[in-house]
C-alpha cells in the first residue's frame, strides 16, 4: 500500500501494511515495545479487531480500512478522550472531503449517519514509571464499502458507500485521514467543531456503566470532551467514560 502523505509530520511515519492481521492496535503496541519511532499500521482485514469495552469490531477483508497510529510526540500525547476527539474530527473531515457528506459524531468515538455506525475509534496507551503517557495508539476502523453485516449489526451499521454512493479509494482515504489528524494543531482548536457535530445533544439516551444503566438527556459536551447529561431525577453529570445508547430512546 502506497500512501500519499502531504503533512510534514505524517511523512516521518514508518508505514506497515498487512493483507491480514489479528489487530492493528496489537501490531502497534508490539512495535512500540521495541522501537522509539512513530508509525502507522494498516490492514485489509483483522481477525481480532476490537472496539471499546472489549467489543468485537467486524473487520472483513477489503471492505473497510483498519488503521492504528502510534504516537510518541509529547505535544500530542493527551488523555484518551481528547485524542479520540481529535481523531473523530479528523475522520469526519476526511469523509466530508472524499465522500461529499458530513457525518455526525456519536460521543465519544463513532461516526454515524442516521444513527447507523460508519466507523469506530479505540485509543490505548502505556504509562511510564512516573505515570506519564509514554505512547498512545489510536485505532480506527471504517466501513468503506457495501457489505453484509452480521445479524446483530445489520440494523445499526452502514458504510460510506451506502450513504454517499461513493466508492472511495482505500489508499487515498488512509493517506487523507493521517494527514487530517496531523493537520490539527491543538485540541482547543477543534473541540467546538466536535460539539457542533454531535449526534446526541438535546436527545434522551440510555447511559450504561459498570454499575448499571439510567436514562438521561444530553445537555452538552464540555471543553474536556465529557458528555454533560441530566438524569430523570435532575442530577447533572459529566461523563468521561460510559456507553450510551439511542436505540430505544429518541
Amino acid at each position: 500500500m502506497q500512501l500519499k502523505l502531504n503533512n510534514s509530520e505524517a511523512k516521518k511515519l514508518e508505514v506497515f501494511h498487512y493483507p491480514t492481521t489479528d489487530s492493528t492496535n496489537k501490531r502497534a503496541k508490539d512495535f512500540a515495545s521495541g522501537s522509539e519511532s512513530e508509525a502507522v499500521f494498516i490492514a485489509d482485514e483483522q481477525t481480532a479487531g476490537r472496539g471499546r469495552a472489549g467489543k468485537v469490531f467486524e473487520s472483513q477483508k477489503d471492505v473497510g480500512i483498519y488503521i492504528s497510529l502510534l504516537i510518541r510526540d509529547k505535544k500530542r500525547l493527551l488523555d484518551g478522550v481528547k485524542l479520540t476527539v481529535i481523531m473523530a474530527v479528523a475522520l469526519r473531515r476526511t469523509v466530508e472531503k472524499l465522500c461529499g457528506f458530513t457525518p455526525k459524531i456519536k460521543w465519544v468515538n463513532d461516526l454515524v449517519a442516521d444513527d447507523r455506525k460508519l466507523s469506530g475509534i479505540l485509543c490505548e496507551g502505556k504509562l511510564d514509571s512516573a505515570g506519564a503517557l509514554e505512547y498512545a495508539v489510536l485505532g480506527v476502523g471504517v466501513n468503506l464499502y457495501r457489505r453484509t453485516f452480521s445479524e446483530n449489526l445489520s440494523n445499526i451499521a452502514s458504510s460510506l458507500e451506502d450513504v454517499s454512493g461513493v466508492k472511495v479509494n482505500r489508499e487515498e482515504f488512509a493517506g487523507a485521514l493521517i494527514d487530517s489528524f496531523f493537520d490539527i494543531d491543538s485540541y482547543d482548536s477543534i473541540i467546538d467543531e466536535y460539539r457542533h457535530s454531535s449526534s446526541l445533544i438535546n436527545r434522551e439516551i440510555n447511559v450504561i456503566t459498570s454499575h448499571g444503566s439510567y436514562r438521561a438527556r444530553v445537555l452538552d459536551i464540555n471543553r474536556d470532551g465529557e458528555l454533560v447529561v441530566v438524569t430523570e431525577s435532575g442530577e447533572r453529570k459529566a461523563l468521561c467514560s460510559a456507553e450510551v445508547s439511542t436505540s430505544v430512546l429518541r
